[in-house]
């Protein structure tokens, strides 16, 4: 006949194995396979990803802090930890953080747990395309585009492929593989000539635009360049008289009040390419364009008309090429003269010069061109040393992570070994137990305890949680889900979710958080994410972004941003977002 004492001890037996054994099971998983919503927030401690998060869009050096200090206590893995890292890397323009965003990215893509996931692809390849576009390094942005294009194909996206394989073909262009960058390009155009909704409609002049850039540095390509724009102005004309055949609902359309500024800032552009193709051949034409363009917004701006100085010069409008060079030497900080821009500038002016006779003036300038343009080469030969000494540091990262996976993949094998072995082990002491059992029955006993097992305490429920662990764990969902993209969150929702009262709710995020309110969080959290569209979607409209950060009306966006901000969502935009030629 069994004891108590006997029960407790197969129970002690038993739970010790399935310690072992969980453990053996653990190590058998890489950490990055976890799911990232199993990471505890730890409530003991400030350093969680909410709080990098939260950090990062304002004090990258800080979110960087919390960051490390995270993965020290346990509160995030290695994948997701280096994931945070190159998004804070990816934000900066200093050329040692985009070299750590190149070499996180090569990192992360050998992961297993992203190659099983298409939407973790897809972001680091955004960063790394963009880090590619920043360095410049063109060998690598021709790979991460191409592997973009692939994933979007996955996820489904096809229009956002074929807009990704159009930049593509640009560097393919710069790299010295001029026609195959156009073939790729002139498929791109065919495949989405004709099609009359505006997310394709706008990749088609995205991909034509880019064509008319390779075209630009081609002799004899101004007959080309002068199709392909009146093609833009003509389709642009045709989505002005048929806005709604070409509504599709994309996050690109603008919105009925911003489709006229969509129309004219192409058709800009379209004047502007049209007047400088003409520009040798038929200067009369070239200055009816440019008489078109400068009647835009686009034509009025600083960058816009700092754009058609060198086509004021072929014209031979040098006062005209003067006064905007004039204003951009004044704005032109000393430390900035190491640009592009600026060598265009003095070349531009070196020619108007010894145009007009003033031959002291043009040697003068001829002299600086030629010093900036050297120094502009050596620049550009040291930044690709430099490239090439990143990659073989990347080369032999790779080669250190390939070692340790083989190293875990026996470690692996051992450990299942180990906890098959265990499992046997557990399935013997039970049927053991149990033939016992039935041969030696256990009498009834009168009076008295049945001694109890151990039972697992259960998990924290919201409702046991104090105030600073239920904003944590509301704050972790509300984040991770973007509730607060739904313009009809509000206290009652999270109420039938999660159980809790309101009270409970609005102590939470009054005395458990640094937000005064529900409202004030959630509020904070759609600026955020409206903060980020500004930047990343310029061609989407104000009132679109405000919809898609959960806003239900324009007017409230406004208000609420400019509150928040100081300035409203046109001024944020046109403050962080430089015009591009």
């Amino acid at each position: 006949m069994k004891t108590p004492h006997s029960y407790r001890r197969l129970l002690a037996s038993v739970s010790v194995l399935v310690i072992l054994s969980a453990a053996g099971c653990k190590s058998i998983s890489d950490p990055s396979d976890i799911p990232e919503a199993t990471f505890p927030e730890g409530a003991d401690t400030v350093y969680t990803r909410n709080a990098a998060m939260d950090a990062m869009a304002y004090d990258g050096e800080r979110a960087l802090t919390i960051i490390d200090s995270a993965r020290l206590v346990g509160n995030l893995t290695d994948f997701w930890a280096d994931l945070l890292r190159m998004k804070v890397y990816s934000q900066s323009l200093e050329g040692q953080r985009l070299d750590s965003t190149l070499a996180i990215g090569h990192r992360l893509l050998e992961d297993e747990t992203l190659t099983l996931k298409a939407e973790n692809r897809l972001d680091v390849l955004d960063m790394l395309v963009n880090a590619a576009r920043q360095v410049p390094d063109d060998e690598q942005l021709v790979l991460w585009t191409q592997q973009k294009a692939a994933v979007c194909r996955e996820l489904g996206d096809e229009t956002e492929a074929l807009r990704t394989e159009a930049e593509r073909a640009v560097v393919l262009a710069r790299l010295g593989h001029t026609d195959e960058g156009l073939k790729l390009l002139e498929g791109i155009i065919d495949q989405l000539d004709g099609v009359r909704r505006f997310n394709e409609m706008d990749t088609w002049i995205v991909a034509i635009r880019r064509k008319i850039s390779i075209l630009e540095s081609l002799p004899g390509s101004s007959g080309q360049i002068v199709t392909l724009s009146l093609r833009i102005l003509s389709r642009l004309e045709d989505y002005a008289r048929n806005p709604d055949i070409y509504r599709d609902g994309s996050f690109r359309e603008p919105d009925d009040e911003d489709k006229p500024a969509y129309i004219e800032f192409y058709q800009s552009k379209c004047y502007a390419k049209l007047a400088g193709a003409y520009a040798d051949t038929d200067p009369a034409e070239a200055r009816r364009y440019l008489a078109k363009y400068e009647q835009t917004d686009n034509g009025r701006s600083y960058t816009g008309r700092v754009m058609i100085a060198p086509i004021l010069c072929r014209l031979g409008e040098f006062e005209k090429m003067e006064a905007i060079y004039q204003e951009m030497d004044a704005r032109t900080e000393p430390s900035d003269t190491l640009t592009d821009a600026y060598v265009t500038m003095l070349h531009d002016r070196a020619v108007a010069a010894e145009t007009q006779g003033r031959t002291d003036d043009a040697l003068s300038l001829w002299k600086r061109y030629d010093a900036l343009k050297g120094i502009l080469a050596d620049r550009t030969l040291t930044g690709k040393t430099h490239l090439y000494a990143v990659r073989y540091q990347i080369e032999e990262q790779q080669r250190a992570l390939e070692q340790e996976q083989a190293k875990r993949r026996r470690l692996v094998a051992f450990n299942v070994f180990l906890g098959i072995l265990i499992v046997l082990i557990v399935l013997y002491l039970v049927f053991t137990h149990v033939r016992r059992s039935k041969k030696t029955p256990e009498p009834v006993r009168q009076g008295g305890d049945h001694p109890a097992g151990t039972i697992p305490a259960p998990a924290k429920q919201p409702a046991d949680m104090n105030d600073e662990e239920l904003f944590q764990y509301l704050s972790e969902v509300i984040r991770r889900e973007q509730l607060y993209l739904n313009p009809l969150l509000d206290r009652q929702t999270l109420i039938k979710r999660f159980g809790v009262s309101a009270h409970r709710i609005g102590a939470a995020f009054s005395k458990g958080s640094t937000y005064q309110s529900l409202p004030g969080y959630i509020r904070s959290l759609r600026l955020e994410h409206a903060c980020t569209l500004l930047i990343s979607h310029p061609e989407m409209s104000v009132k679109a972004i405000g919809e898609a950060s959960g806003f239900s009306n324009k007017s409230t966006f406004r208000s609420d941003f400019k509150t928040f901000y100081g300035v409203t969502p046109s001024g944020y935009r046109q403050a962080n977002l430089p015009q591009i030629g």
